[in-house]
């Protein structure tokens, strides 16, 4: 009786999971790499994909974490951490895609024929849709303050 606030913070900390896919990230990665062909030949290009794939590993073990510790009805404070970081990389790899496309990404209302493939054309609008990803399931400065009041040592 009267733990309506515990109730809400620990559903609250399951939504943050939910809404950092790391394992949609890596997929889109994926998809990424195997469709922008030639245009991975660029080092900095490769720089940037290695970085982002590297940085996913942190939140995929977060995600084991916060949910191998969330059987006690408490929130996990790393469901902030992940939360904020894996939206970042779910915003990278998008950023990423909208550069590989250049001005092909311009094309998202172009038919079937186009010669622009449809990973390109389709960069542009899954960019833009996800920038609400750092506003949704708590905004990232509100994971920041969490995080700060939460986890010892910060």
């Amino acid at each position: 009786m009267n733990s309506g606030w515990t109730i809400a913070k620990f559903l609250l900390g399951n939504e943050r999971v939910g809404v950092a896919p790391v394992g949609a990230t890596k997929r889109a990665l994926a998809t990424l790499k195997e469709n922008a062909g030639d245009l991975l030949d660029d080092p900095l290009t490769r720089a940037r994909i290695a970085e982002i794939e590297n940085d996913l590993l942190a939140p995929e073990l977060t995600a084991l974490r916060v949910v191998a510790h969330s059987t006690d009805g408490e929130p996990h404070p790393a469901s902030s951490v992940l939360k904020l970081k894996g939206t970042v990389l779910q915003q990278a790899v998008t950023e990423l895609a909208l550069d590989l496309a250049g001005p092909g990404a311009l094309a998202s209302g172009a038919d079937d024929d186009s010669p622009v493939p449809g990973w390109a054309r389709r960069s542009a609008p899954t960019y833009l849709n996800l920038r609400k990803a750092s506003i949704y399931g708590g905004s990232n400065e509100i994971q920041r303050q969490i995080i700060a009041r939460t986890i010892p040592g910060l």
